[in-house]
């Protein structure tokens, strides 16, 4: 309906957190699967919303990513102290730390705009609601085989936050540099990281073998 903002949807994703937590807590597995399962899911919806409708806020960029990280924290840390090694918890957390940390610098320090959800912090999120999902389906159904599929999708969702957080802050930096100093116009340096990290996307899906 179009009475149903972005902004909505992501509160709704929001408000869903106490729920998976206190289902997960008390040992109702398949509504707090289910209810984490759709909570992940309205994460590409409100986005979606957004650009095909032009309703990308500021309230958007901030609450969006914010409310991705209370789920997937939540979540990780339920599921995780029963099933997984705490190192990868702690990597979750300061994953999301650094994240956080490089928005920042990048918005009042160095790039001076700001920095909202993007492609990379997307992919992060599916591999993190997919490592978790399939750690969740394996407290329901009890498949050994899930268990290690489910680390190894969550630690390359780990991989993915550190090297491409890094590389895009590098990027961003140097670009934003290059702009300050007059090297290259501002505006090219604004848009030169997204430029360059889309078009590695686009190299890497039209070259990907099926």
């Amino acid at each position: 309906p179009r009475a149903v903002h972005p902004n909505h949807v992501t509160a709704l994703r929001a408000a869903l957190v106490p729920f998976v937590f206190g289902l997960l807590v008390y040992d109702a597995t398949v509504a707090g699967v289910i209810t984490f399962l759709f909570a992940a899911f309205t994460d590409a919806m409100d986005g979606a919303m957004a650009r095909t409708r032009n309703q990308i806020t500021t309230l958007g960029k901030f609450a969006d990513p914010a409310a991705d990280k209370l789920l997937i924290l939540t979540t990780a840390v339920v599921i995780g102290l029963r099933y997984l090694p705490r190192w990868i918890i702690i990597a979750i957390v300061a994953v999301e730390v650094l994240l956080v940390a490089s928005a920042y610098l990048l918005r009042h320090r160095w790039v001076g705009r700001e920095v909202g959800a993007n492609w990379w912090g997307k992919w992060k999120m599916i591999c993190q609601s997919l490592g978790l999902g399939l750690l969740l389906l394996y407290a329901i159904v009890g498949w050994p085989w899930l268990l290690p599929i489910g680390t190894v999708v969550l630690v390359a969702g780990i991989a993915v936050g550190i090297v491409l957080a890094v590389v895009y802050w590098t990027t961003s930096s140097a670009f934003s540099a290059l702009g300050t100093a007059g090297t290259m116009p501002a505006m090219l340096a604004a848009w030169a990281p997204n430029l360059i990290f889309g078009a590695g996307a686009a190299y890497l899906l039209l070259t990907v073998r099926t």
